[in-house]
């Protein structure tokens, strides 16, 4: 069943679309050389479990309007709060984005801020009276879980690390598949690629962080940073190499520019006279 180039090839010639291929690869490269990248596979997951667990906390705030039970705070905002308290600034608000959930929206993390909300977020989950005490543990299951998964992918054991990761996949796939909420019903790419397919890379290359695509994605930020603020817009590109070839001659260097010390001179204007001189300035407005 292993697919390669020169089969993935025939079938874009094929008058119907086989094995889901519709047009021919962009860029001619061996499936077995395309590997996954750690971050995407975080951040694919994990998008998935916070979507079922807003839509499982909507659902619950439903149900309570209809039986008329009254919270002093919702299902959502409980689950907001407690990935606050992860140490990451979180936010919900009403509206749609794709992928989001009809009538809520919420914060899109970074991938260190990810890791961070699946090391603290089940012990949080699991203290917590959100849903019930089944949910909640099956829940915390999934994202200490899958966060125990990601370790193993960084550091695989030296013995067999490749099977161990098979297992445990499997293991968290089933759990996913068996919990009777809605939302986990369906296996996503990201996790079809986690259980059936970095098994084999980490046999073959070992920890995939080596592999990992945040450096190149880091210098993808500094570029539109330097284009947006410290360049004339003519010449983009130039711009660009030259404002990031003068920063990394500064670090080498250690040179740049040195903060002046700055002493408060007037400390009752920061005190008292700042706030008065803003409270005048609203009362202009209102």
């Amino acid at each position: 069943m292993k697919r390669t180039l020169k089969s993935v090839q025939s079938d874009s010639k094929s008058q119907k679309s086989t094995h889901g291929v519709a047009h021919p690869p962009l860029v001619n490269i061996e499936l077995d050389h395309v590997i996954p990248d750690v971050l995407h596979l975080t951040l694919g997951v994990t998008d998935v479990l916070e979507k079922n667990l807003f839509l499982q906390a909507m659902h619950s705030d439903a149900r309570n309007k209809i039986q008329k039970i009254k919270n002093d705070v919702s299902c959502v905002d409980k689950v907001k709060y407690l990935i606050r308290n992860c140490g990451v600034a979180f936010n919900t608000w009403s509206g749609k984005e794709d992928g989001k959930i009809e009538g809520l929206n919420w914060t899109s993390l970074s991938g260190a801020e990810k890791r961070k909300v699946l090391t603290h977020f089940p012990s949080k989950l699991s203290a917590s009276d959100i849903f019930d005490q089944e949910s909640r543990r099956t829940i915390s299951s999934l994202w200490s879980g899958f966060d125990s998964i990601l370790s193993l992918i960084r550091e695989p054991p030296c013995h067999n690390g490749h099977n161990v990761i098979f297992e445990e996949a499997q293991k968290w796939a089933r759990d996913f598949l068996s919990f009777k909420q809605v939302g986990y019903q369906r296996i996503t790419p990201y996790m079809h690629w986690m259980v059936y397919h970095i098994p084999l890379f980490v046999k073959v290359h070992g920890s995939l962080s080596k592999y990992s695509c945040q450096g190149i994605e880091k210098a993808n930020d500094i570029i539109k940073k330097i284009h947006q603020q410290k360049s004339q817009k003519w010449d983009p590109c130039h711009e660009a190499m030259v404002v990031k070839k003068r920063i990394e001659i500064g670090k080498e260097n250690q040179i740049g520019r040195v903060k002046r010390k700055y002493v408060k001179r007037k400390c009752d204007y920061w005190n008292n006279e700042i706030f008065s001189q803003r409270e005048a300035k609203r009362a202009k407005f209102l």
